[in-house]
C-alpha cells in the first residue's frame, strides 16, 4: 500500500508540475503574443506617419536598385508631376530615363551611373518630359544606400520641380 500511495503522490507531484509548467509557458506565449502585437501595431503607425510624410513632399521620392532595373518604389507624387503612376514606373524598368529629354538623357544616364558605382549623396539637374508634353526641370538629390556589411545596397532619391527656380535664374 505504501508503495502504492508513495508512486501515486510521486506521479500527481510529476503531474502537478507539468500542469505548472504548462501554464508558465502558456503565460510566456501570451506575453509574447501581447507584444508582437504591440510591435505590429507600432510598426504600422510608424509605417503611416512615414507614408504620410513621404507623400506630402513637393517632389516624388523613389527607390531603385543598382542594377538599372528599375524603380522598387514610386511615390504617388510622380503622377501629379509627371503624368505617370507609381506601377507605370514599376512596371516599366526604363522609364526613368525614357523621361528624361533627349538633350539630356546621355549625361543623366552617365551621371546615375558614376552615382551607382560608389556610395554617398549626388544632385543632378536635368529636364524631363511629362505625358502631356510639358518640359520640366528637376533637380534629382540621389544617395546610395549601404547595407549592414557596408555594401551598397539601393538608391533613394527624392525628384523635385525645379522649373519656375531656373526660370527666374535665366531672366
Amino acid at each position: 500500500n505504501r508503495a502504492m500511495v508513495g508512486t501515486l503522490v510521486g506521479l500527481l507531484t510529476g503531474a502537478a508540475l507539468v500542469l505548472l509548467l504548462a501554464l508558465r509557458v502558456n503565460r510566456f506565449r501570451a506575453a509574447q503574443n501581447v507584444m508582437l502585437a504591440e510591435a505590429e501595431r507600432q510598426m504600422r503607425h510608424a509605417e503611416r506617419l512615414y507614408r504620410t510624410l513621404v507623400e506630402r513632399l513637393p517632389g516624388f521620392t523613389y527607390i531603385s536598385s543598382l542594377d538599372d532595373a528599375g524603380a522598387d518604389f514610386v511615390s504617388p507624387q510622380v503622377e501629379s508631376m509627371l503624368g505617370y503612376g507609381p506601377d507605370e514606373w514599376r512596371q516599366d524598368p526604363e522609364i526613368f530615363l525614357k523621361l528624361i529629354h533627349p538633350d539630356d538623357r546621355e549625361r543623366a544616364a552617365e551621371e546615375g551611373r558614376v552615382l551607382r558605382q560608389g556610395t554617398g549623396v549626388q544632385t543632378f539637374e536635368y529636364r524631363m518630359v511629362a505625358r502631356d508634353g510639358r518640359v520640366l526641370w528637376v533637380q534629382d538629390d540621389a544617395v546610395v544606400v549601404c547595407d549592414e556589411a557596408g555594401r551598397p545596397s539601393h538608391v533613394q532619391g527624392f525628384v523635385r520641380d525645379v522649373t519656375q527656380l531656373k526660370l527666374a535664374r535665366e531672366q
